[in-house]
């Protein structure tokens, strides 16, 4: 290959199937009824948080944040 364009496409191509897939963790909210899920890259150790949730007390009105917590613990580890 002598294109420039063909050869780094083949590169990224090629670096992508080599790559270990992402690492999807789901925690399920009984209260809100919502899921939030880590989406994690273990070459990396980066991870996204998708849908998280702020616990909400209707009755008081109060917040707290028991669900983010066990989000947090397991990025953290």
């Amino acid at each position: 290959m002598t294109d420039p364009h063909v050869r780094e496409a083949a590169r990224i191509v090629e670096a992508a199937s080599n790559a270990r897939p992402a690492v999807i963790r789901s925690f399920f909210d009984g209260g809100t009824f919502t899921v939030t899920h880590v989406i994690s890259d273990p070459a990396t150790a980066k991870a996204a948080v998708i849908d998280s949730v702020l616990d909400f007390d209707p009755a008081s009105g109060r917040t707290s944040f028991a669900s983010a917590d066990k989000v947090i613990e397991y990025i953290q580890s």
